[in-house]
């Protein structure tokens, strides 16, 4: 099964931060593996279309708390229910998910099961933390792995309507993101952790 890093930059301007209300205006999948190819888009609607296509695939958010809020939010809205497995021979059903998230608030694991046509083959989607695998901010990270690439910055408090367009300089810091942590997990998949 194919392994991504996720990751979601949502507007954050004052006045979202005022009028609590945002949106995704660029996400990004870096594959883990030594390729660690990029797809990238600007929307959540258009993240879930790829998402489908990706099916069945784990992603790893290095936040699962903050992108998980995201992801469940758009799936609710979207018809898929909530079941809880009680068993491991258990099996989500298409548009069923279940979750790992712990009574003080802490995420795990998000289980998304995409509808198929073929229904012995099933499309599940486990995200998962990082954090939980690599401890530190991701900035840390690479320092610490001294990875050839770094985190960079960009203007968090910039509006950024609907349609906004992220610049090439925003694709390239959320592709720095994502792939400074499918670097780190590439590497502890590869010893065998």
């Amino acid at each position: 099964m194919d392994k991504y890093v996720i990751d979601f930059e949502n507007e954050n301007a004052d006045e979202n931060v005022i009028n609590e209300k945002t949106h995704i205006w660029l996400y990004d999948f870096c594959k883990i593996d030594e390729k660690y190819e990029h797809i990238y888009g600007y929307n959540i609607d258009d993240f879930f279309k790829t998402l489908e296509k990706l099916a069945p695939c784990d992603c790893y958010s290095h936040n699962l708390k903050y992108d998980g809020i995201f992801i469940l939010d758009y799936i609710l809205k979207h018809g898929y229910k909530y079941v809880e497995l009680n068993s491991k021979k258990e099996k989500l059903k298409p548009y069923q998910f279940t979750t790992l998230i712990a009574s003080t608030g802490v995420f795990y694991k998000i289980s998304i099961c995409f509808p198929t046509q073929n229904k012995k083959k099933l499309k599940i989607v486990n995200f998962m933390d990082s954090c939980k695998k690599i401890n530190g901010s991701v900035e840390s990270i690479a320092k610490a792995f001294k990875l050839p690439i770094l985190k960079g910055s960009i203007d968090y408090e910039k509006k950024r309507g609907i349609d906004y367009i992220a610049t090439s300089e925003e694709v390239a810091y959320i592709k720095n993101d994502t792939e400074i942590i499918a670097r780190v997990l590439t590497l502890e998949f590869n010893m065998g952790l």
